[in-house]
């Protein structure tokens, strides 16, 4: 029986997460320094980043410009709080190593090809669902040349919830008893799917994310696979199929 497997593309098909945490690491450290005369540990900087940076993205969705923007605000904070000058030099540093975290190469996640191949020729219908700029994110799909598997079936948002995957189930007119989303967000991939009546299977990520904590009623804990990596998607849907 064929398949409609719902793609995630960040830190399911792709890197994404290691490159933030890398750009934060390097930001904590430097305020660390600029700030020490007031005893400001890297550990109060990055949770006070991360607290800005998640109130951010559940304002604005995850636009191109709220990474950045979030370590700048939380050198204000701190400049502020301390009574500090700020420093433009300091600024444009921020700001340079916020961008850095899109300007990465690429890097796919082991099996990646292997298994959409696998999928395809089971002759399953893919799509991608992600999160964020339309244009940074589909360039990345251009990037690591996996548009072919997904054609137009593409489809980018500021937010993701239930609401936003139900008008593309809607749209697409697909059928909910096989549709599947995979993904390594429990609060953007799996409780939005399970909440729109299809099923889901989460691959944890390398990177653990506060905004990502969430627990799902009883009621959906049935509804979703857990799995340790994408190969094991290879053989899953021939078995659902049976």
């Amino acid at each position: 029986m064929k398949q409609t497997i719902i793609f995630d593309l960040d830190d399911t098909l792709i890197h994404c997460n290691k490159y933030f945490h890398k750009a934060v690491d390097a930001f904590c450290n430097n305020m660390n320094n600029w700030f020490s005369e007031y005893n400001i540990g890297i550990l109060e900087i990055r949770n006070k980043q991360q607290q800005i940076d998640i109130e951010r993205v559940i304002r604005e969705g995850f636009a191109d410009t709220h990474f950045s923007t979030s370590l700048i605000d939380t050198y204000c904070y701190f400049s502020k709080k301390t009574g500090r000058n700020k420093d433009k030099k300091e600024e444009q540093w921020i700001n340079e190593i916020g961008q850095s975290a899109y300007a990465k190469d690429l890097e796919c996640y082991p099996s990646m090809i292997d298994v959409l191949n696998c999928l395809k020729e089971q002759g399953h219908n893919l799509y991608l669902y992600t999160a964020g700029n339309p244009i940074i994110q589909k360039g990345k799909v251009e990037r690591v040349n996996i548009g072919d598997y997904f054609g137009e079936r593409v489809f980018v948002t500021p937010h993701k919830n239930a609401q936003v995957l139900e008008s593309i189930i809607e749209k697409e007119r697909l059928d909910k008893r096989n549709t599947w989303m995979i993904g390594n967000s429990m609060k953007s991939d799996i409780m939005p799917a399970v909440e729109a009546g299809i099923k889901a299977v989460y691959i944890p990520g390398l990177f653990e994310w506060s905004y990502d904590n969430v627990v799902l009623k009883d009621e959906y804990v049935r509804s979703f696979k857990t799995v340790k990596s994408l190969n094991c998607l290879k053989d899953m849907f021939l078995e659902e199929a049976m």
